[in-house]
């Protein structure tokens, strides 16, 4: 387990290496919405840390449309947000394969939204409506992928690691 801050001083330089080329605000926005829910994916929907980036890459993408801000606004903050996506996934990334088989049927998004509100876990919820959200603007499969998988781990007793409660298990990288 290594402390965020060892973690920050390892990672830092490599992640401020890594800039976008905005070009088209939505689009570059969509693209790193689409990387914040891989990334979550590849933790086997399990990791707070990396659930917050989807939502948190929701939030972003709410501010920067709500009104017409100058592209230097855009860059900057799309470039704060990819490294922040980034260095999220380098540090809370376990690996786990994503989903592969984009034939099998997917639950409802009506179901899913049922089950988040039932789960009584905010955060969960959250997810589950940001997925809808997006997919819904870019009907890409993986958000639908991700709200369902989420939902199956956490009717199946799954809980999110990184939330220890009474603990600083949430400040560590840790497995």
């Amino acid at each position: 387990i290594h402390a965020m801050e060892t973690l920050r001083d390892q990672y830092l330089d490599q992640v401020y290496a890594f800039d976008v080329n905005v070009g088209d605000p939505e689009q570059c926005l969509k693209e790193i919405c689409l990387a914040a829910a891989d990334s979550f994916a590849l933790t086997g929907v399990k990791d707070f840390y990396t659930l917050h980036a989807v939502t948190g890459s929701r939030a972003v993408w709410a501010i920067l449309n709500a009104l017409d801000w100058p592209d230097s606004v855009h860059r900057e903050v799309l470039a704060a947000l990819w490294r922040t996506i980034l260095f999220t996934h380098l540090v809370r990334r376990d690996d786990t394969p994503a989903p592969t088989d984009d034939t099998d049927p997917l639950p409802l998004w009506t179901d899913l939204t049922a089950a988040g509100l039932r789960s009584r876990d905010s955060h969960i919820t959250k997810l589950i409506y940001t997925c809808a959200d997006f997919y819904d603007r870019w009907r890409d499969r993986r958000h639908h992928q991700i709200a369902a998988a989420a939902i199956a781990r956490r009717q199946a007793g799954g809980r999110l690691r990184g939330t220890s409660v009474g603990s600083k298990a949430h400040l560590y990288a840790g497995k």
